[in-house]
């Protein structure tokens, strides 16, 4: 590997060789099975208000907003002006459904 430095002149040349010498790398990785080209691959994030929030994990609104706050383990939420949104995918996370999700129905006594 070259120490030298690279010009400003030099530098269209040494952003091509690595766009090349990246692509061989991703080829090599695409038929090891381990990297795909194809933006299918890369999963979709759908952002559900707090009301479809509440009916993918099965609890209240106040549940909802007083889990979003929870100091040790909150629900991740991202708030733009009034609305809170959620990733549906983040919801659907295994952790968050045992935590937040009955699981089996309580019985009344």
């Amino acid at each position: 590997m070259e120490s030298s430095k690279i010009t400003f002149d030099q530098l269209p040349h040494v952003v091509g060789g690595l766009s090349e010498k990246l692509d061989r790398v991703l080829d090599l990785l695409e038929k090891a099975g381990i990297a795909s080209h194809s933006k299918q691959s890369k999963p979709s994030r759908r952002l559900v208000y707090a009301k479809e929030a509440c009916q993918i994990i099965g609890k209240s609104l106040s549940t909802l907003y007083r889990a979003v706050k929870a100091p040790n383990d909150p629900i991740p939420s991202y708030k733009r002006g009034k609305l809170l949104y959620f990733y549906e995918k983040e919801l659907l996370c295994p952790h968050i459904l045992l935590v937040y999700k009955d699981i089996a129905p309580r019985s009344v006594y």
